[in-house]
């Protein structure tokens, strides 16, 4: 591309999957892939499913030395898609207040 941008074209099920998961945030299939390539490319926070406990003391800390963190509201929806149709990506870490943030039901 002359302006140094990339182009990439994806068919199938990832660009069906990239669709159906930038549907429900109301957002253009090209700004969602942009906002999660962003977070996944520059974010220091890393998502694990590591069985040692020592990763999740980190992202705690991680949490309240920025004030950063997933809200159940957020998380949730991401939770209950999982192994369906459709699967929503991880959710992405913004300011958060317990205080605005409901009770969890």
């Amino acid at each position: 591309m002359a302006d140094g941008g990339l182009k990439i074209e994806l068919d199938g099920s990832l660009a069906d999957g990239l669709k159906a998961a930038a549907a429900p945030k109301g957002v253009p299939v090209e700004q969602f892939v942009r906002e999660v390539l962003a977070e996944q490319l520059f974010s220091d926070v890393e998502w694990s499913d590591d069985a040692d406990s020592a990763i999740d003391v980190e992202i705690a800390q991680h949490a309240i030395r920025t004030g950063s963190a997933i809200p159940w509201s957020d998380l949730r929806p991401w939770v209950e898609s999982w192994g369906k149709p459709g699967e929503l990506p991880p959710p992405r870490w913004r300011r958060w207040s317990l205080r605005r943030e409901p009770r969890l039901t």
